[in-house]
């Protein structure tokens, strides 16, 4: 299965506002499909990417997470 972009900006939003809240204000989604999202990446990438506590990032979440904010600043 491949990974669906909705599902990855998904994520990359709650790794920004810290909250599935937070992020499915920012996409204009519920707070539900933003979670039903994350589990399908998830499941896809075979890890968690972030705890469920307060939305923190899992080790694998701060790479992903860190690696397209340095693509969005034009950095390597």
């Amino acid at each position: 299965m491949d990974v669906v972009w909705d599902d990855l900006h998904s994520f990359l939003c709650v790794s920004r506002s810290g909250s599935f809240l937070g992020a499915a204000k920012e996409l204009g989604v519920e707070h539900t499909t933003v979670s039903r999202r994350l589990n399908r990446l998830e499941r896809i990438l075979g890890t968690a990417l972030l705890h469920r506590v307060a939305a923190v990032l899992a080790w694998l979440g701060k790479v992903i997470s860190a690696k397209f904010r340095m693509d969005a600043d034009g950095t390597r």
